[in-house]
């Protein structure tokens, strides 16, 4: 019976909507009075059962999930009512809040109740044919579970039935012992409740036996504080990076891939291991979909079974495959002759939606089209809920209406794609508002399948086969523009597409006036500590620990460095201990930026570290030191401290921008009031013939003043104390000190001094570097170089007479490595002007 009304309800319905809408424009004012009774701050929904086909040798037992615009509704029967899903048989829809087809049930003594996931206002929707002495008792609570008022329950005409209670807690339509026709309209009771409702019980009532009722189209005002809107521009978060270009992710085989449409190459993303092969043909993935916001890939087997039953995710972040969804079929999603395979899926508004396409044509067997909203839990990324949204018919027993469909949700509208070469007019692409649950446009349209979204909200079509494959733009009006193809991996055949795709990258947090610092890919190879937490977009904060709160996987991974060592205004140079790993095969490089004068940036002389290489092989167990020398200006107050580790040394020595591997970290860091009253006048050092390393220098002024910590850097980039050297205490006049390093290392000595007061208290002096040569060539010179740091004029002063030897000269290199001067040495001491020179640290050779 059913399937041979099924071909004529297709084009039946579809003209009998347009003449309602022609002649009897009247039918839509309820819809249309509910919008402007919604108000500011509202939004009008509706679970439109056109929209809900269900077969009907194939209903869910109860209870049933629905969309309701963002918010959800369940319709659950109890006791001896049968729910047979929306038919085309009711026609009696006069005065009533309802159109179309609707939503039947065999009832007898039982109930049938309406949930909302949030409370709703304005509730209306309409029960037929009441009839043959049944009656329906109509009650509705609240959130809290307290029961609130029908506002009225009215016949739609005649005088079949008798209402009692109307604007009561309970209230009750009872029907006469005369049965009336399907296209009748007077056993029909409209319903509308003010609300706020949460749920609404119908009970049905029956002298004997049973008989079929029908529920109308249910609509009502969603609060848009507690159930929110749909958000547009949701693809704007993989807007690219500067320099980054757009990407699109699609699927072939069993790899997931993105469309670069700057070059219009593809690369891979992830091949997924151990996909099921059905009766020989290759595996495939389909029903993707990408999460831009947490950076989850979607995706189902193509595997075509019944049997076929998993949703699965890829963690792009942290390259991490896992079983999403063991069994849908759990979640009430009806699985039909395809299972899980061959469905189309996009991810929207922080929801998976997927469906599931019809089977092959089989005669005699109706075959569906279903999409399902899955609903996800924010804080643990697990399913929660699954909703129907959207079903049709994908063959009837004679022909194919929807076939290897595609769907893309954008700004709270749902395009569906039908790949069906006999679809009916008008749905070869069709725009469905996922709040009104109706058709706002449709084309007529050669078969279309596969389609994607890039970051600014552009819809595109794949193409599904070769030789070559190629996307089009889609117009928003059932045409596409010219095919672009594309090379590289999978650009022979597309199985399926989704959203746009950005890389992911690790973020700097500090705030946005130090510039955005981005790391580019996932790796565990290298990285500051042994955590990498790769963020979706710009992470800066106040207080930098944005990228602690604005991932998913509440990793933090600012663990570089366990603690910084106290710094004062009075610091000149300062050190920091930092657990790097560097498993490449390749060196790495690593500098750091402090903000000491609390300007808002890292852009002032000193504040850029030394550059420290990492060689590969280093772990976080052997720490690393970076080091400040020249710091000036230094003010109170919390300032903020950037390490940059990549594979090129170019991209770390900028203070922010792109880097293409490695970490960021970002760290505040307080500085306060210099504690040690010691003025350091001057700190020099030069190597004696011996080559021993002779250390002096010399205060204006002390107090509190214990003793002198001479340190030299090892060659694990550690400091280490070689000696001690007593201060006088307090003094107001000049004091002088020395020490000899009499076994220094061969190569650049690096020497500072740990001042430390009678509190336990220290600060540390700038940093100096002697040269030793071991096999020290007797025409070799010593020399030694002052001040430092040097504000106009630098001086090099050689331990002994040059005149004969002409070929000493000085060299100046800045951080990248370019020399900047070079010159003869001609005097035992001699002058090097640094007034042009910008602010910033040099090497002098």
């Amino acid at each position: 019976m059913f399937e041979e009304q099924f071909k004529p309800f297709i084009m039946k319905t579809r003209l009998k909507k347009l003449i309602i809408i022609a002649l009897f424009g009247s039918i839509y004012f309820p819809i249309q009075q509910l919008q402007a009774q919604c108000g500011a701050g509202f939004t009008s929904a509706a679970v439109n059962f056109d929209m809900q086909y269900m077969v009907p040798t194939a209903l869910p037992s109860s209870p049933v999930n629905y969309t309701f615009g963002r918010n959800g509704m369940q319709l659950k029967w109890t006791g001896v009512n049968t729910f047979r899903g929306p038919g085309a048989e009711h026609t009696g829809e006069g005065l009533s809040f309802g159109v179309g087809n609707d939503l039947e049930f065999i009832v007898g003594n039982g109930a049938d109740t309406l949930i909302f996931d949030k409370e709703v206002t304005n509730l209306r929707f309409s029960v037929y044919d009441i009839d043959i002495s049944q009656r329906m008792v109509v009650t509705a609570k609240n959130d809290l579970g307290a029961a609130i008022n029908i506002t009225t329950l009215a016949r739609a005409s005649g005088t079949t039935l008798t209402i009692a209670g109307s604007g009561t807690t309970s209230a009750s339509a009872t029907a006469s012992s005369t049965a009336v026709a399907l296209n009748a309209t007077n056993a029909t009771a409209n319903v509308t409740i003010a609300g706020p409702v949460k749920s609404v019980v119908l009970t049905f009532t029956k002298a004997s036996g049973t008989d079929s009722i029908y529920i109308s189209d249910i609509s009502a005002c969603n609060n848009n504080t507690t159930t929110g809107v749909f958000a547009t521009n949701y693809q704007a978060m993989s807007l690219p990076e500067i320099g980054q270009p757009s990407y699109m992710m699609a699927s072939f085989g069993d790899s997931i891939v993105v469309v670069d449409k700057t070059n219009n190459t593809s690369k891979l993303i992830y091949e997924v291991p151990g996909m099921i092969s059905i009766g020989g043909a290759a595996p495939s993935i389909n029903s993707l979909a990408y999460d831009p916001y947490n950076q989850m890939v979607y995706y189902a087997d193509n595997a075509r079974t019944i049997t076929n039953n998993k949703i699965y995710r890829y963690d792009v972040k942290r390259r991490i495959n896992t079983v999403w969804i063991n069994d849908v079929t759990t979640m009430g999603i009806q699985l039909f002759f395809n299972g899980m395979g061959s469905g189309g899926a996009s991810f929207y508004d922080g929801a998976l939606y997927i469906g599931q396409d019809m089977s092959a044509a089989t005669a005699g067997v109706i075959n569906p089209e279903t999409v399902y909203r899955i609903d996800i839990d924010t804080l643990t990324g697990n399913p929660t809920k699954a909703s129907r949204l959207w079903a049709r018919i994908g063959y009837d027993g004679f022909t194919t209406w929807f076939d290897w469909s595609d769907f893309v949700i954008n700004n709270g509208v749902f395009y569906n794609f039908n790949n069906s070469a006999t679809a009916a007019a008008n749905t070869g692409i069709t725009h469905i508002d996922l709040n009104s649950q109706a058709v706002t446009a449709g084309y007529t349209t050669a078969p279309m399948s596969q389609v994607s979204i890039d970051y600014l909200g552009n819809i595109y079509h794949f193409s599904v086969s070769g030789p070559t494959a190629s996307y089009a733009i889609y117009n928003g009006a059932g045409g596409l523009g010219t095919p672009v193809t594309f090379t590289g991996t999978g650009s022979i055949s597309v199985t399926d597409a989704a959203e746009s795709f950005k890389f992911p990258y690790d973020y700097g947090d500090a705030p946005s006036s130090y510039g955005i610092a981005f790391h580019l890919s996932p790796t565990d190879n290298l990285m500051l500590g042994s955590l990498v937490d790769y963020e979706v977009q710009n992470a800066a904060d106040t207080t930098a620990r944005g990228d602690d709160t604005k991932n998913t996987g509440v990793i933090n991974d600012e663990e570089g460095v366990a603690s910084f060592p106290t710094v004062t205004t009075g610091n000149t140079s300062y050190s920091v201990s930092v657990g790097v790993t560097n498993t490449t095969g390749a060196p790495a490089y690593l500098i750091a930026y402090f903000d000491f004068n609390r300007d808002g940036d890292f852009d002032d002389a000193g504040e850029q570290s030394m550059m420290v290489t990492i060689p590969t092989g280093t772990l976080p167990s052997t720490p690393v030191t970076v080091s400040w020398v020249g710091l000036t200006g230094g003010v109170v107050g919390t300032s903020f401290i950037r390490f940059r580790l990549a594979s090129s040394a170019a991209e770390v020595a900028n203070r922010y921008g792109f880097a293409s591997n490695g970490e960021v970290e970002d760290y505040p860091v307080p500085i306060t009031a210099s504690s040690l009253p010691v003025e350091l006048i001057s700190f020099n050092g030069e190597l004696k013939e011996d080559n021993s390393s002779y250390l002096y220098w010399s205060t204006g002024s002390e107090f509190n003043n214990q003793r002198f910590d001479v340190q030299r850097r090892n060659s694990n980039n550690q400091w280490e104390t070689i000696g001690k050297v007593n201060g006088v205490g307090n003094s107001n006049q000049l004091n002088n000190y020395t020490f000899t390093d009499s076994n220094p290392i061969a190569g650049e000595n690096y020497y500072r001094l740990c001042q430390v007061d009678f509190n336990g208290n220290i600060e540390f002096s700038s940093t100096i570097i002697i040269n030793v040569e071991k096999e020290k060539d007797s025409k070799n010179q010593s020399f030694s170089v002052y001040p430092n740091p040097v504000n106009n004029v630098l001086f090099v002063k050689a331990t002994e007479d040059i005149s004969e030897n002409n070929n000493n000269t000085v060299e100046v290199y800045n951080i990248s490595g370019e020399n900047l001067l070079s010159s003869v040495i001609q005097n035992n001491l001699q002058q090097i002007d640094f007034s042009g020179f910008e602010k910033g640290m040099y090497f002098i050779k």
